[in-house]
């Protein structure tokens, strides 16, 4: 049952019991995986310092385009020399990144980065504030976002994922205003990392659930614009393996690996402040700031939580103990959440136990 709050919003004041006992149910049992499955993916973030890491790899890559170099040819041969796989294509990144960051320079892109950082946090304190009960929650969203962000160093220009989650970011929050630059937003997510896909889906699921067929007929027409431009970046890697792999060239053993919800709290950990806690922090906080968002009124909330929802349940089943970081896309946009937890623990034992929104028994 919605009824409207001080400022006309829409707010849930009861759900359905049967509907509140099996989330408070999911909700225990969430959590008490998380415990007890203990750490499943790295303990740290990756050693940046190492000559074979990620970074470098990127960084490589970087100096032989800026040298002229086709990126295709450029990131097969390091991938190959690296003992990276380069089938199939996904294994290799889309070449945005690296021609933002030799085009710009390193530090020039690092601003952008920053100014990127600084629209997404603007404009989420606007975001949160109408989807907000009170000045509380407002302000601890709010921080909870930035703080979110902490480990996006001047290395993070390198990192495709950073980018992506700024993009994804601006457009929920630009949604409600207009619908083209939400879409052109997600579209430059896609061009970063193709794993921002799932978060195009989302928004249109958003719409149908609004009943917004024609929202929603325009995102799945930017979907399928964008994997038609996808299919041009996995002909360039086909192309470029076969001139330049030869047999030395690796696939990737694949990314099925059902690391279930464990691998969600391990990796959401990794990637923010969390790590510096022990892990059932995280175990107990992530749910309850998946809960938050699920169980929080506003249009801006249901696209938060179905674009949280839209990279979990995938990566319950896909993504490596190594692929702790794609949490970064999701991460960002899951830790707000925990602002609106106590609301929605409140909300579940008021609908279990049919108490009044003072508490008293109906």
């Amino acid at each position: 049952m919605n009824t409207p709050d001080s400022r006309g919003l829409r707010v849930k004041t009861r759900l359905n019991r049967q509907s509140a006992i099996v989330i408070s149910f999911t909700l225990v049992v969430l959590i008490v995986w998380g415990i007890l499955a203990g750490q499943v993916v790295r303990v740290a973030p990756e050693n940046t310092n190492v000559e074979g890491s990620d970074l470098h790899l990127y960084m490589a890559i970087a100096d032989r385009v800026s040298s002229g170099e086709n990126y295709y040819e450029a990131a097969i041969q390091e991938q190959i020399a690296r003992g990276y796989p380069v089938m199939p294509s996904t294994s290799v990144r889309t070449p945005v990144t690296t021609v933002l960051v030799t085009a710009l320079g390193e530090q020039v892109a690092y601003a952008l980065m920053i100014a990127l950082i600084g629209a997404a946090a603007i404009a989420c304190v606007i975001t949160f504030e109408r989807v907000s009960r009170n000045r509380l929650q407002w302000i601890g969203s709010s921080v909870f976002f930035v703080a979110s962000l902490a480990i996006f160093g001047p290395i993070a220009v390198f990192f495709q994922e950073t980018w992506a989650v700024l993009l994804i970011v601006l457009s929920i929050c630009i949604r409600g205003r207009s619908l083209t630059a939400s879409i052109t937003l997600a579209l430059l997510a896609c061009g970063f990392r193709e794993l921002a896909f799932p978060f195009i889906l989302a928004m249109a699921m958003a719409d149908v659930f609004e009943s917004r067929k024609r929202e929603a007929i325009a995102w799945v027409g930017a979907g399928i614009g964008y994997l038609a431009l996808y299919a041009w970046h996995a002909a360039a890697v086909s192309n470029a393996v076969e001139k330049f792999g030869g047999d030395s060239a690796q696939e990737s053993p694949g990314w099925l690996a059902f690391g279930g919800w464990p691998f969600i709290v391990g990796s959401v950990q990794s990637v923010t402040p969390l790590s510096l806690f022990p892990l059932w922090v995280s175990a107990v906080l992530v749910p309850l700031a998946l809960l938050g968002w699920l169980l929080n009124h506003g249009d801006a909330s249901l696209r938060f939580t179905l674009a949280v929802l839209g990279y979990v349940l995938p990566f319950l089943v896909i993504g490596r103990p190594n692929n702790d970081y794609w949490a970064l896309l999701y991460a960002p946009l899951l830790l707000p959440g925990m602002a609106y937890s106590f609301s929605g623990l409140r909300l579940l034992v008021s609908s279990i136990f049919y108490l009044s929104p003072n508490g008293e028994k109906r």
